[in-house]
């Protein structure tokens, strides 16, 4: 099977079409654009009001941290893993392809085909530009003043005109987005159904210490830190909201702080989960195949004992050697990850959301003493 062209797939989305193949741009050259495009209109404006630090007014550009990593850090980040999101499907499954843990690979190709109908599906195009006009037309409102509630102070708090310029660029991270978690649900019904309707070989002992199942667990580590961009957003948009004392009413944030909490772990586990059960299964054929020996030979002994001129000392020792690997196969991974892995995932993850979260609950006790 040419893996090359069968594991190759594209959504229905004319945006990355134009980016991956009239531009040809790599997810690194899409996430410097749009760093290099916010460096210009950032700078523009502030260079214009003369905002890149004041002493009195709104913060100037270098006083605002949320904006500051939101140009130059999430949306970078969230455009290259928008790119990376789909090139990552066909990958996946050709390293899975060429690692030899499945018994038989027969049906990969049908596989395939069901993949690239699936990841083709218009109503994810549809759904995308709908929550990510929403997500624009909240963020503007939020600092246009459409809403009840305080005013947002921010950079772009200096003109009318700077959260309209933004406007494209945050209605294209927010489609990015989802664009990104739909092909990792299609990614991770892909893995479960690949691992639901193959058998794999169980490599205990291999270098990778995840089963030859590492492409998996770097898929989900590579997840995790994306998902960690997000969480320092977070936190860091939480602090200056509540120095500026508008957090109370921020429901934007405490969306996305709710979400983050639920989604960090989910995107880990997700794709790990789709090779666990079969890891397992697989473990637990073994155990009953040396059960089953170790049966057959336990019988032998016994009929032996009736016959006094009969040796039973070479079942004797198949019987040990049998425990011996009885012991062992109840030692195999039944994880496509390790210790070191989990650790450094859960230190990406919840680390970023830390200072915001320590920041909201010093401030339920300062509201607390007060009252």
């Amino acid at each position: 099977m040419d893996t090359s062209e069968e594991f190759s797939f594209e959504n229905a989305d004319p945006f990355a079409r134009f980016i991956r193949h009239r531009l040809n741009w790599s997810p690194l050259k899409y996430g410097i654009a749009i760093l290099i495009t916010n460096i210009m209109v950032n700078g523009y404006f502030a260079l214009r009001y003369r905002a890149f630090v004041t002493q009195t007014g709104p913060p100037g550009l270098f006083q605002d941290p949320t904006i500051l990593f939101e140009s130059y850090v999430m949306m970078p980040v969230v455009g290259g893993f928008y790119i990376w999101s789909i090139l990552r499907i066909g990958a996946l499954l050709h390293q899975l392809h060429r690692s030899n843990i499945f018994v038989e690979e027969t049906g990969l190709e049908k596989l395939a085909l069901v993949v690239k109908q699936r990841i083709q599906s218009r109503a994810a195009l549809i759904v995308s530009f709908i929550i990510a006009s929403i997500a624009t037309f909240l963020t503007l409102g939020k600092y246009l003043g459409w809403f009840r509630g305080p005013e947002a102070v921010s950079f772009l708090s200096y003109s009318n005109i700077l959260p309209w310029v933004r406007s494209p660029l945050w209605f294209l991270s927010m489609y990015a987005i989802c664009f990104g978690l739909f092909n990792i649900g299609v990614t991770i019904i892909t893995l479960r159904r690949v691992f639901r309707d193959h058998a794999i070989r169980i490599s205990p002992w291999h270098p990778d210490r995840c089963g030859g199942l590492k492409s998996i667990s770097q898929y989900s580590m590579m997840l995790g830190y994306a998902i960690a961009v997000l969480g320092i957003f977070l936190s860091i948009q939480t602090i200056q909201e509540i120095q500026s004392g508008v957090f109370q009413t921020s429901y934007l944030t405490w969306f996305g702080l709710a979400g983050y909490i639920i989604l960090a772990p989910l995107v880990f586990f997700l794709p790990l989960g789709t090779a666990h059960t079969a890891m397992r299964n697989a473990k637990t054929t073994h155990l009953l195949a040396l059960s089953h020996q170790f049966d057959a030979q336990y019988e032998l002994i016994v009929d032996s004992l009736q016959d006094e001129d009969s040796d039973i000392g070479s079942n004797a020792e198949m019987i040990e050697q049998l425990q011996t690997l009885y012991k062992i196969t109840e030692d195999f991974i039944i994880w496509p990850f390790d210790v070191v892995n989990l650790r450094r995932f859960l230190t990406i993850t919840l680390a970023p959301l830390l200072p915001g979260v320590a920041s909201v609950l010093f401030e339920l006790i300062r509201i607390f003493l007060v009252e």
